[in-house]
């Protein structure tokens, strides 16, 4: 978009587009699960498909509708990167407020007690989200879309995908051919990009050993519900609280931190995501473990692992991601560390697009090229036995 409307419209926009995937994949999940064959006893009746829509449909998948207007809610509450790059200013959002109490205005009183008070509304609505509804896992049922299909909607859906990947992809190509990629490849960046990976590494650890943790909870049956609480907190209260318990500046404490803020901000979330509905399915197997008395470490491996290997490296490689492209937690921290998600801000704010696109560019493709390697060293592992 050229202007970039900067400003609550930028910010707006930038937010639906984040939001589109999963709430497509969402709501398709949801009408899987609640309407189930409905369609096919709908279309043996003849019953019209715009009745078909309003009388039953919206009915059935309502709250569902609304569970999904609260995550995006939260999500919404909780940024601190978009309203940083696309906000210029003039829109601030509750989070981006306090991150200004804290660091420029140096009033902590104030920015701790509204930290505090969004930290309660988080949990209150993440509570409630969880207790009455959860996440809804992916149920195939046969003809479930019979009247709820769209060649139109599909059209725009992947009209948008299209305009959007392909005007990425034709401004990273055009600024490749034009800029000198020594100015981009020096020293800086590839202290910046290995930073990136000691703290993925970090993050890494952290997030199997939660779900190691997880596991052994679900298999001695006491599932711990308490980390429903955490699916978003806030960045600004997670990076001021490492910036408050753990000394600044100082590269050690500074990696255990982000790798620590990481891991706080979006485990659970990716937990419940990606692995949580999969770990439900595969709870009647770890009873029979369980009376049967198998070993936790056979479990993982014989059991929890062939059946969702894929899922798990998906979620390493999506750490990864985040590793190589958060910024907004560095800030909240008041860390000076140099990471490539930084460096891409840094471009970003002082007008440089052409390089923040060719960095970015970098960082997508050193995530697939990981997802790919993770891939062919786990079927290795796996033709091995």
């Amino acid at each position: 978009m050229n202007p970039f409307p900067y400003g609550h419209i930028g910010v707006i926009c930038i937010f639906s587009v984040v939001h589109l995937g999963f709430s497509t994949i969402y709501i398709a999940n949801c009408l899987q699960a609640r309407i189930k064959n409905m369609g096919l006893i709908s279309k043996i009746y003849n019953l019209n498909r715009m009745t078909f829509f309003r009388r039953i449909v919206l009915p059935l998948i309502c709250k569902d509708l609304a569970v999904l207007g609260l995550i995006i809610f939260l999500s919404c509450i909780s940024s601190l990167a978009i309203p940083l790059v696309a906000g210029a200013g003039r829109a601030t959002n509750l989070e981006l407020y306090i991150f200004e109490k804290i660091f420029i205005e140096q009033k902590w009183s104030e920015a701790v007690f509204l930290s505090f008070v969004q930290s309660a509304v988080l949990f209150l609505i993440t509570w409630s989200i969880f207790k009455k509804n959860g996440f809804v896992a992916n149920q195939k049922a046969l003809f479930f879309n019979y009247g709820l299909s769209s060649v139109f909607s599909a059209a725009c859906l992947a009209a948008l995908i299209t305009v959007y990947i392909c005007a990425y992809l034709y401004k990273t190509a055009t600024v490749l051919i034009v800029t000198d990629l020594n100015t981009l490849f020096d020293s800086e960046f590839m202290v910046a990009f290995l930073n990136s990976m000691i703290i993925f590494s970090g993050l890494m650890v952290l997030f199997l050993l939660f779900l190691v943790a997880v596991i052994y909870s679900i298999y001695k049956n006491k599932h711990p519900q308490w980390i429903n609480l955490f699916l978003s907190p806030s960045t600004i209260l997670v990076g001021f609280g490492l910036y408050l318990l753990l000394p600044a500046n100082q590269s050690g404490t500074d990696f255990f931190k982000m790798s620590v803020g990481l891991f706080t901000l979006f485990s659970v979330g990716l937990y419940q995501t990606y692995l949580s509905p999969q770990l439900s399915e595969l709870k009647s197997q770890l009873i029979v473990c369980r009376l049967y008395n198998v070993d936790l470490k056979i479990v993982i491996t014989n059991i929890i692992w062939p059946q969702m290997k894929k899922n798990i490296i998906f979620v390493v490689s999506l750490l990864f991601l985040l590793s190589v492209t958060e910024f907004s937690l560095l800030k909240a921290t008041g860390s000076q560390l140099q990471t490539a998600g930084t460096i891409t801000f840094q471009y970003l704010n002082s007008y440089r697009m052409d390089q923040a696109y060719v960095i970015s560019f970098i960082c997508l493709i050193s995530w697939l090229i990981f997802y790919a390697l993770l891939h062919f060293l786990t079927r290795v592992k796996h033709v091995r036995h």
